[in-house]
């Protein structure tokens, strides 16, 4: 209630005047502020149109603070929730590029917001390809096997919603054994027995985006890697993993059971195997 009514009487103007002051404690507080006003989804717009964007921006470089940093993140993340036109407006202000100028050399927490803003980017069909072509693969792949479990789980989320009805995985091909080992190590590094069902849910699912984008390359490249066909097809006789998901696991959104999903990718890949 309290965020809207901030909106409502006007209060966006003096905030932004103290987001853009030199006083470090004057400017936590006020972003910190607007990330909270960010949350309620009426609000996304009228923060845009008040000319947040930039500074928000600009912030994403504060290296002497990084809660600055994670909120500036975490209200761009807000800001882009439910409208193409506010990630559309996010992305045209040059939120991609600086995030991939600074994703690999900020502190995990930061990387943690990062990862899951362009994950909510990438839910854009529209702005896929533009993504896609400014590199975003090459420093996401590699956060894939960070150390931090957050930040991984953000990284494939953000490769599987850019793998979803892509026009072109011609992106995907490239990055396919690097950097850092590339697509193929990751998807069978989430694939692996050892890691948790929702890990296992995502690599399985991204795969089963890849089938259906049919491109002939990267089809090829997937049912010719042995330790991803083994490990699907494991999963697809494995009823057990179902009772180890988390009933609160949000990998449960991604088409299904996680069972069924790889039942489906092994028949798509033996398709593929009778077409040789």
């Amino acid at each position: 209630m309290y965020q809207l009514e901030i909106v409502r009487c006007k209060g966006l103007t003096p905030l932004l005047r103290l987001l853009k002051s030199s006083f470090l404690p004057l400017i936590l507080s006020s972003v910190a502020c607007i990330r909270n006003i960010s949350i309620h989804p009426a609000n996304e717009s009228p923060i845009i149109e008040e000319g947040f964007v930039n500074p928000l921006i600009e912030l994403l470089s504060y290296d002497d603070n990084e809660e600055i940093q994670c909120h500036a993140i975490s209200t761009l993340r807000n800001l882009a929730a439910s409208s193409e036109r506010n990630r559309k407006a996010i992305v045209e202000a040059g939120a991609v590029e600086r995030i991939r100028t600074l994703i690999h050399r900020v502190p995990a927490s930061v990387q943690t917001e990062m990862t899951a803003a362009i994950a909510v980017l990438a839910l854009s069909d529209e702005l896929k390809p533009q993504l896609l072509s400014m590199g975003i693969l090459q420093v996401l792949v590699p956060l894939t096997a960070s150390t931090k479990m957050e930040v991984q789980r953000n990284s494939a989320a953000a490769i599987g919603n850019l793998s979803s009805k892509a026009k072109d995985y011609s992106p995907f091909v490239d990055v396919w054994t690097s950097p850092a080992d590339g697509l193929r190590y990751f998807l069978i590094r989430f694939l692996d027995e050892n890691q948790s069902v929702a890990l296992q849910h995502i690599g399985v699912w991204t795969i089963e985006q890849f089938l259906e984008g049919n491109d002939p390359e990267l089809v090829s490249k997937i049912a010719s890697t042995s330790e991803i066909v083994d490990s699907v097809t494991r999963i697809a006789k494995s009823p057990d993993l179902l009772r180890q998901a988390p009933p609160e696991d949000p990998a449960d959104d991604l088409d299904g059971d996680i069972v069924g999903l790889a039942k489906r990718v092994v028949s798509a890949l033996s398709n593929v195997d009778a077409k040789k």
